[in-house]
């Protein structure tokens, strides 16, 4: 990736986006052809740049699914660092990636809840809350993953959402802590 757009995601210079694209109009495309690369899109979340985000998410929507070398997209990044803002603004843009998996299959609330971010556990359940079962492929939920993380605060919130939905039959009854987890060294 050229480093002057590297330089405008990671300051957040959305005039030298545009500049650049002026110069090439071919410069994100370019990126996107390649498999597993760290797209602008996953610089500026990295560098808590949510506007240049919002832009070159808008300006190309592939990016917001495009996995880096550690098979993770943007919005896993964003999930991992809690910046629910810019999240928000990506599953309203497309709902279903809530359930995206990027790294050992892994989804944006596993990521979420291994960090403690329960603003971003808030958002991602309260419009999927099935997201509660996703297994990782080391066949473990969010709720197994904060027990090993130690994630307190994480670990009420998930724990209160499943209660809540234990009666409705969304959550079957697998979903529990004594779940035998064969071999998981995660």
């Amino acid at each position: 990736m050229d480093e002057r757009l590297i330089g405008a995601a990671q300051t957040g210079d959305v005039e030298t986006l545009y500049n650049l694209i002026q110069g090439d109009p071919f410069v994100l495309d370019k990126i996107d052809r390649v498999s597993l690369v760290d797209t602008p899109l996953h610089v500026a979340i990295s560098a808590n740049q949510t506007n240049f985000a919002k832009e070159i998410a808008s300006l190309k929507s592939s990016f917001v699914v495009k996995l880096n070398q550690y098979r993770y997209s943007p919005i896993h990044l964003a999930s991992m660092v809690g910046q629910a803002e810019i999240v928000k603004e990506l599953i309203t843009i497309d709902p279903k990636l809530r359930l995206l998996k990027g790294q050992e299959k892994t989804t944006l609330l596993h990521c979420a809840a291994m960090a403690d971010h329960t603003d971003v556990i808030n958002l991602l359940l309260d419009g999927c809350p099935q997201s509660l079962m996703e297994l990782t492929i080391w066949n473990v939920t969010a709720l197994h993953l904060v027990v090993k993380s130690n994630q307190l605060e994480a670990f009420k919130l998930l724990f209160e959402w499943r209660k809540s939905f234990k009666t409705s039959r969304l959550v079957p009854p697998p979903f529990c802590l004594h779940w035998k987890v064969p071999n998981y060294n995660g």
